[in-house]
């Protein structure tokens, strides 16, 4: 009976030795526990802080829309009138262009066929020029040829 004693003493301070040694779970434990407290605090703020932030914007947004109608109406009455007064704008700048550029395409077009004329005439004249040259020098040549004759012969 001392010696079942005496063993289950052993085998008790065995197991209280390899729990102190091997067995972590309780530290584990508290550790995990720990760690899931902070970080659900933290989270929480943060979490609460994005909420607040979301139903302050959705607040604003509700003012906003709620004052829609109001705002729409001047904001398109505005809107017409700035399309307007830009139509009458772009009208006095762009039509006289036009207009102008109807002109001077016109005087362009004119000018061009004054031009094809000039240089028809032109061109007539300078062919009657070289013919004439071409004649004169013909002359030249054969009254320079019978002077050579004449001035061979005596």
């Amino acid at each position: 009976m001392e010696k079942d004693r005496l063993i289950n003493k052993v085998c008790q301070d065995t197991n209280d030795i390899y729990s102190r040694l091997f067995d972590h779970r309780p530290f584990l434990n508290g550790e995990i526990h720990s760690f899931l407290r902070e970080f659900e605090d933290k989270k929480g703020n943060r979490d609460i802080e994005a909420l607040l932030k979301c139903h302050q914007k959705l607040t604003e947004l509700n003012d906003t829309l709620s004052h829609f109608p109001e705002n729409f109406k001047d904001t398109v009455k505005n809107f017409q009138e700035q399309v307007a007064e830009t139509t009458v704008r772009v009208q006095t700048i762009c039509i006289p262009k036009v207009i102008e550029d109807n002109k001077l395409a016109e005087s362009k077009e004119i000018r061009q066929k004054k031009w094809q004329v000039f240089l028809d005439q032109n061109t007539s004249k300078l062919l009657e020029v070289e013919n004439l040259a071409k004649e004169k020098e013909l002359e030249y040549r054969q009254h320079y040829a019978e002077l050579e004759e004449k001035l061979k012969i005596t």
